[in-house]
């Protein structure tokens, strides 16, 4: 599960509250009050999420998300937006933007703490999948017991696939 999260907010009422209850629940928070300087807090902090608002002075969500997205070093970091417009729009925006996760206002402290969990889920299965492709792409496993090797490998992977992908379905706000 993600520890270190950087939030992103130009509302420091919402920033404030956001921010005990995720210490409560043992995260470690850093904050940044518009995009320019999530985008600093976010190559200084390298944090193992991010929890972005979209509407922001000086630059919008959107922008920062897809700056993180294009910097080889943040890319990984899951986003996930959190914001008082629930059009559908805006959801479509912050997925095409590079957002991992999509929260209106107001929320839960605890639908945050899941939607986190989720993206680390996510992200440990992308690199999951890579290593597996890096993995296949040699041939995978030689010798005795290969075969075996393999699939359980092939396995592994389709079960956590299967598991977290229900659990989106079922579970997902």
């Amino acid at each position: 599960m993600p520890r270190k999260i950087l939030h992103i907010d130009d509302e420091p009422a919402i920033a404030a509250a956001l921010l005990v209850r995720l210490r409560a629940a043992g995260f470690d928070v850093a904050s940044a009050s518009d995009g320019p300087s999530g985008l600093d807090a976010a190559a200084r902090e390298r944090p193992d999420a991010i929890l972005l608002d979209i509407r922001m002075p000086g630059m919008d969500g959107y922008e920062v998300c897809r700056r993180l997205k294009a910097d080889a070093e943040l890319s990984d970091i899951p986003v996930i937006f959190l914001t008082a417009n629930a059009k559908d729009e805006a959801r479509l925006e912050a997925r095409n933007a590079g957002g991992d996760g999509f929260l209106s206002k107001p929320y839960e402290a605890q639908d945050v703490i899941s939607g986190l969990v989720k993206a680390a889920v996510f992200g440990f299965l992308v690199t999951l999948m890579g290593c597996y492709h890096g993995y296949n792409s040699r041939g995978g496993a030689q010798g005795v017991g290969a075969a075996t090797t393999n699939a359980v490998v092939s396995s592994s992977i389709l079960i956590l696939s299967f598991n977290y992908f229900i659990t989106e379905l079922f579970f997902a706000r």
